[in-house]
């Protein structure tokens, strides 16, 4: 039962609607910058009698941290199947809004995709030695016996990374992004010049589009 000084403050009421504001930040892609919004503070304070919604260091601090804590939790049962089904490990690479370069990877099982990091890698020379080891330090943290595949773009670079990789670990096999691969063999034929010899090229490359297409939404649908 709820003690007194619970009924008089709301405690858990109030900290289940921190949590809720907290995500809104956090999924909506929110600046902090926005708790110190006046109108951010006055559309809360008629829902809560007395209640002050959490600040800009509290976001970024202790909300961020139980938010954090409550999405592990969350994941322990993925993690859960990562001994028995295996895990791939996806890698790329992008720009964010202030074109800094980033690699992604991402821990893959069961289709389902896992955020496992972004690394700013403005400024370091991007060689095979570099990516290999972000490869593996990703490896080591889901654990390697886990970890049965990585994929990555079809750079040159990428693939030597990937073959440091499986002499590191010899159970662990490297394959190229799949729509990398079709996206630059797709850019060569389109980048053609118009002749009547490549009639056959062009029906054949529509008719990997539909199916592209029609692959896609029926993966959706699913």
């Amino acid at each position: 039962m709820s003690g007194p000084l619970e009924k008089a403050f709301n405690i858990s009421a109030r900290e289940k609607l921190d949590g809720e504001i907290a995500r809104m930040f956090y999924t909506g892609g929110l600046s902090f910058h926005f708790a110190r919004n006046p109108y951010y503070v006055r559309a809360f304070t008629n829902a809560l009698p007395g209640y002050v919604p959490p600040g800009y260091n509290a976001l970024r601090t202790t909300l961020l941290q139980k938010e954090k804590s409550n999405i592990e939790r969350l994941l322990v049962p993925i993690k859960g199947t990562w001994k028995t089904n295996g895990v791939s490990l996806c890698s790329d690479g992008r720009r964010d809004v202030q074109r800094r370069s980033l690699i992604n990877i991402m821990e893959i099982c069961d289709s389902v995709p896992m955020f496992l990091r972004a690394v700013n890698c403005e400024g370091d020379q991007k060689d095979k030695y570099f990516i290999s080891n972000l490869l593996v330090d990703a490896i080591r943290e889901t654990g390697s016996e886990n970890v049965v595949h990585v994929i990555t773009d079809n750079a040159p670079v990428c693939k030597a990374a990937g073959l440091l990789v499986e002499v590191k670990f010899p159970h662990i096999f490297w394959t190229p992004c799949v729509v990398h691969t079709l996206n630059l063999s797709l850019k060569s034929i389109c980048s053609l010049s118009p002749h009547p010899k490549y009639d056959d090229i062009w029906k054949n490359v529509v008719g990997l589009q539909r199916f592209l297409v029609m692959f896609s939404s029926s993966k959706i649908s699913l």
